[in-house]
């Protein structure tokens, strides 16, 4: 399916668009008659994914499939899919009989109606897929074992097979969260100190830039080797990029006083939210050419987010509408 169509089928399967009238943004609710629903990535053909009450969802051609769970789950949710149509993230498994203490949770691949169990470091443990590259190579997280004891490790499926990414020496837990075309990692690590990022590649690691004082952490990387992620100093966060060397604030909305980026296309366009005080409320926004930019929301809503871009600029999200979280994909008018 092109874009093109994936497009027109997106703009005809909402019954209620609603315009930012500055930057010509529509927000189209993909499940105007259901209950909760978010959506956390897109794909360049448009297709979304994440989660509607307590399953995993593929929404196509203005149709939203349920993707179902692993075998004796009744929990999932999806949080990547690739220009192939392979969809990853988590389902529960065996939930009548689990008795770890953090739950029963296995990182699942989906492709062509199929739900195949990834496992991980150590089977018995929790492991979690956040992000897939065209190829099929997975980034995420695997267990070592149950509270208190286990802890984490970034990993990347290869193929089917099971790779850590290496321990750093003063970290208790390694999370990976990104993975470009390349099969560049990225993700943070933490310790007796905050989360602080890092980048994983062939078989190496460093350590990024801080940024601010506190925590700070890597969260998805483009194909130009550009991350994007959050800093935070002084109790407030803001979205950083990291490329070419250098590390960038991108600031925050007018007005908000955090910031979250949880995206970046091959255009360097980054999304995310920005939060509000004494408000209390978050907004959705796109920050392209050095300018933030309120995505809105749906209509009488007062909060949204932002998680996924494609590289025409579609953004994959969710916005509050009649006191419950709609998944959401924004595109320009």
């Amino acid at each position: 399916m092109s874009f093109g169509l994936a497009l027109t089928a997106l703009l005809s399967a909402t019954l209620t668009l609603s315009l930012t009238a500055a930057q010509q943004y529509v927000a189209i609710d993909l499940a105007p008659n259901g209950g909760f629903s978010f959506a956390h990535a897109v794909n360049n053909h448009g297709q979304v994914v994440g989660r509607t009450l307590n399953r995993a969802f593929l929404w196509e051609n203005g149709v939203m499939r349920d993707l179902g769970t692993l075998p004796g789950g009744s929990y999932s949710e999806a949080f990547s899919i690739n220009d192939r149509g392979q969809v990853v993230g988590f389902s529960t498994i065996d939930d009548a009989t689990c008795t770890l203490f953090d739950g029963c949770w296995h990182a699942f691949l989906w492709e062509d109606g199929t739900m195949t169990d990834l496992g991980g470091l150590d089977p018995r443990f929790q492991s979690y897929a956040y992000s897939i590259n065209d190829s099929g190579q997975i980034a995420g997280i695997s267990a070592t074992g149950d509270y208190p004891t286990g802890t984490w490790r970034a990993i990347m499926w290869d193929h089917g097979t099971v790779v850590d990414l290496g321990s750093v020496p003063e970290a208790t837990n390694t999370y990976a969260y990104g993975i470009n075309a390349r099969g560049d990692v990225v993700g943070s690590w933490d310790g007796p100190q905050p989360a602080q990022p890092r980048i994983w590649s062939h078989g190496s690691s460093e350590a990024l830039p801080v940024a601010g004082s506190s925590a700070t952490e890597a969260y998805k990387i483009n194909n130009h080797g550009a991350i994007v992620g959050f800093g935070e100093q002084s109790g407030q966060a803001h979205a950083v990029v990291w490329a070419d060397g250098a590390i960038t604030d991108l600031g925050t909305l007018p007005g908000a006083v955090w910031s979250f980026g949880r995206d970046i296309n091959d255009r360097g366009q980054v999304v995310g939210e920005s939060f509000f005080a004494p408000q209390g409320t978050t907004r959705a926004f796109v920050w392209q050419r050095g300018t933030m930019i309120d995505l809105g929301t749906l209509p009488g809503g007062a909060n949204s987010y932002a998680q996924g871009i494609n590289d025409a600029g579609v953004i994959a999200g969710a916005s509050d509408r009649g006191g419950l979280l709609h998944a959401v994909a924004w595109v320009m008018r």
